[in-house]
């Protein structure tokens, strides 16, 4: 009898993690939804969406066309449909992620980190930087490496052709729709590297990469956009029933966002950068076969300084910290070859160590918010906790 209840009770705390996972997605998915449904008219939050071709060719405007065209053919209101294509994004990401981490058997560590303040959270933390584009970009990706998990032991060339075609229609498709993403696609490679560097492997996704590069260069020095674009996307969208205010963020940036990089910036984000990414990396050296570790972490390094450029053409430093993590966790999570086995003297201390490191930090989305969010403090009596956000979310929308 004692064997039994042994063996039942082992089976069930096997089951905790994936039931504590499943209430994080779900409290997360109704949460955010609440939050875009929120800030619907959002400058930023929605505005980015907007931009469309009505004024001519222009970088971001590819899926904004597609929900004018929407609007314009089937009677609906932009907001709508914009708010029903960022649900189907969040749940077709957080399905894929889950299932991922079925498949792949989380425990406690992965549990801490997906609770962080650069995973899910960082974005009802900061609701500002909550809904943008990189939305397309997770789901993409949570996607591309669970398909790969559930073929990898079929037949190379199947792998290879379904992987390409995958690559060739998505990568340029994300580059039309936001350039800035393009900086994220050397993430794919690391799905490539499940049995150490293979060039083979590296073709598949290096064509799709090249293609994309085109694609941004045109982008960005043909069609980077001006104020008489500004104002004719602008127009179009007043046309459709939207405010004024829709136009006073991504839209009118899109032609004349000047950035002036000072030492704020450094000193806020290097600690932060620091908080982020020394727990992936310890995940690297816990998670994969030991003849690897060096392999992933000279090419989650590589992957991480192809983003820099990105930190002084933009001011969102927390959202592209945010996206690295949320996507190097997912590649190490898809990668992983071993189950974090603790012993209760190291649960106890990642326990409470799990603690202090998801409750006493937060990520401004961008250097704009600095005066309002300040990570560097003593430890306050009431630690910041993720229940009690609808007060900071109503103060940001008055």
């Amino acid at each position: 009898m004692n064997k039994i209840t042994s063996a039942i009770f082992r089976e069930s705390y096997k089951k905790i993690p994936y039931l504590l996972l499943l209430a994080l997605l779900g409290f997360y998915f109704f949460e955010i939804t609440y939050l875009q449904s929120t800030f619907s008219k959002h400058p930023w939050i929605a505005g980015d969406w907007l931009i469309n071709y009505s004024g001519g060719l222009i970088r971001r405007g590819f899926i904004g066309s597609l929900i004018i065209w929407w609007t314009e053919n089937f009677n609906q209101q932009p907001l709508t449909i914009l708010l029903g294509i960022k649900k189907s994004l969040y749940l077709i990401w957080l399905i894929s992620f889950y299932v991922l981490a079925l498949r792949k058997k989380i425990g406690l560590f992965e549990l801490i980190l997906s609770l962080s303040p650069w995973a899910f959270l960082f974005d009802l933390h900061d609701p500002q930087g909550s809904g943008r584009k990189e939305l397309i970009l997770f789901s993409v990706f949570t996607i591309y490496l669970l398909l790969t998990n559930l073929t990898w032991k079929e037949d190379r060339k199947l792998i290879k052709n379904w992987q390409f075609y995958f690559l060739l229609i998505t990568l340029p498709l994300m580059t039309m729709i936001h350039e800035g993403l393009f900086f994220f696609f050397p993430f794919f490679f690391i799905t490539h590297l499940k049995n150490g560097f293979q060039k083979d492997q590296l073709r598949v996704v290096i064509i799709p990469y090249f293609l994309s590069f085109i694609i941004l260069l045109v982008l960005y020095f043909r069609y980077g956009g001006d104020p008489e674009i500004a104002n004719s996307i602008c127009k179009n969208l007043t046309a459709n029933n939207l405010p004024d205010s829709i136009c006073n963020g991504s839209i009118n940036s899109i032609s004349n966002l000047n950035i002036e990089f000072n030492f704020l910036y450094l000193k806020t984000y290097i600690p932060i950068f620091l908080l982020t990414f020394i727990p992936l990396f310890i995940y690297i050296k816990l998670a994969v076969p030991d003849n690897l570790i060096g392999l992933y972490c000279k090419s989650f390094i590589f992957i991480l300084s192809l983003t820099l450029p990105l930190y002084f053409i933009a001011i969102d430093w927390g959202r592209w910290i945010h996206i690295s993590a949320i996507l190097m966790f997912t590649s190490i999570l898809g990668i992983k070859s071993n189950i974090l086995r603790l012993s209760i003297r190291q649960i106890i201390g990642t326990l409470i160590a799990g603690y202090f490191y998801i409750f006493y930090w937060i990520i401004p989305h961008s250097i704009g918010g600095l005066n309002t969010v300040n990570w560097l403090k003593s430890i306050p009596d009431n630690p910041k906790v993720f229940f009690d956000l609808k007060k900071t979310w109503m103060q940001i929308k008055d």
